[in-house]
């Protein structure tokens, strides 16, 4: 199966039937940038948002109230740029966060120390880190247009990288039987990988957008693709034939930032978060659309997980939080706001924490109430406090008649000083800061 370089990803694929997934659409003009110089187009990537956004600590709100949970959530200082992606390792008891600054840390969560640290020469922009199966060892993408795999007690790279891709990759993911990966890059391709081999089984799609996010269905009968220019492809693949199988499914405007497979059978939906801000979703089986597309943020939504029970999705969006969603009402549940734009999330094994990874180069680690006791509880809103201190906050808004605490704590890093958030600009075709 070779690939096919053409006018979009909604064109023809490479191999089996062309896969026609609707109209392309188009990215809105860059902002003026005569105060502005572009930074390096393939370490950090387009983002077309509403309207620029400066990283800056949000100003301090009156109507904070404190708390003090004895179950005190946690950030984790060190890295010294963006936090792309964070992972929790099976136990629980430790978690994993990946960097623009080249590293994949590993920290306690009790303690709140880094116990780990993963790196390789040359230092590159890692965004994307997945646990391969057996929980022993994970597999990093980046700007250095590899996959590594990783032995999580050694803390080296095992084999040789996988190489093929001409850009950074920007998003993995392990079938749920361990032997195949799947590569999305700024090179305009998607790659399926043999782990077992090493070796590319196959160049499923090129299109001249590049590829946001890949996603294996639950089953590992499906992968479903994201593209720069608004489209999405749902793979129903045959893994003896290696044969694309199924209708293409029509996508929607704005570009695909991520994905997540939820439901099983006939209800499996594939959840979507967009450039706009809104929640789509797809029913796989039927190629059609479950329900209307919502309002869920103000800007990017640039992750999207859900909770190990399948009765919570939350999203992280570059306006600064993340939400949680009731994934069969969609009523909103919570508000978890951040210090700077948020590129991950991703629940905890047993669903009692969740971890955020954000742009001011903190991991954020938040104790997740029970769902029923979300349930109802509107607006509810959880506050980082913007002083180095054990303290929790958290502003009740709507008809609570109770506080419900979702705390989240700067942990004070070893210099005692706060790590400076470098002030880039984001707008709706690159990142800037000032010359």
């Amino acid at each position: 199966m070779s690939g096919y370089s053409g006018g979009g990803c909604g064109g023809q694929s490479g191999g089996g039937g062309g896969m026609s997934v609707g109209s392309v659409a188009s990215l809105r003009p860059a902002h003026d940038s005569t105060l502005w110089r572009p930074l390096n187009p393939s370490r950090y990537p387009a983002y077309p948002v509403r309207s620029p956004i400066p990283l800056q600590v949000p100003k301090r709100s009156p109507n904070r109230v404190k708390t003090f949970d004895p179950h005190v959530a946690k950030t984790f200082a060190g890295h010294g740029d963006w936090v792309w992606s964070v992972l929790f390792l099976p136990d629980c008891g430790q978690l994993l966060s990946a960097s623009l600054d080249s590293s994949i840390r590993v920290w306690d969560m009790g303690s709140g120390e880094q116990v780990g640290e993963m790196t390789k020469e040359p230092r590159r922009a890692a965004y994307a880190v997945v646990m391969l199966a057996g929980g022993k060892r994970i597999a990093s993408a980046g700007e250095d247009e590899s996959i590594s795999i990783w032995d999580l007690e050694e803390r080296r790279t095992v084999g040789e990288p996988l190489q093929g891709h001409s850009n950074s990759v920007r998003s993995i993911d392990v079938s749920p039987d361990g032997h195949y990966l799947a590569s999305g890059s700024w090179d305009d391709t998607v790659k399926l990988w043999d782990l077992d081999s090493g070796s590319v089984v196959e160049d499923l799609v090129k299109c001249d957008s590049g590829t946001f996010v890949v996603k294996f269905s639950r089953d590992g009968s499906k992968l479903a693709t994201g593209f720069g220019d608004g489209f999405i492809r749902i793979w129903k693949w045959n893994w003896d034939t290696r044969e694309e199988v199924g209708k293409p499914i029509k996508a929607h405007d704005g570009a695909v930032r991520s994905m997540l497979w939820a439901g099983k059978g006939v209800d499996e939906v594939l959840i979507l978060g967009t450039d706009d801000g809104m929640i789509r979703r797809w029913n796989a089986g039927k190629g059609e659309a479950v329900g209307g597309p919502f309002h869920a943020h103000s800007e990017t939504i640039h992750g999207l997980a859900l909770s190990k029970d399948d009765k919570i999705v939350a999203s992280a969006s570059l306006d600064y939080t993340v939400k949680l969603w009731d994934a069969t009402t969609w009523e909103q549940l919570a508000t978890f706001t951040h210090n700077g734009q948020v590129f991950g999330v991703t629940f905890s094994p047993d669903d009692k924490h969740m971890a955020s990874a954000c742009a001011d180069h903190l991991v954020y680690l938040w104790d997740v109430p029970r769902f029923d006791d979300l349930r109802g509880k509107r607006s509810l809103l959880a506050v980082v406090h913007p002083k180095q201190s054990i303290q929790e906050t958290a502003r009740i808004q709507g008809d609570l008649s109770n506080f419900l605490d979702i705390p989240a704590t700067l942990r004070p890093p070893v210099s005692g000083q706060s790590p400076k958030v470098k002030k880039r600009f984001v707008d709706r075709l690159k990142f800037w800061h000032r010359s």
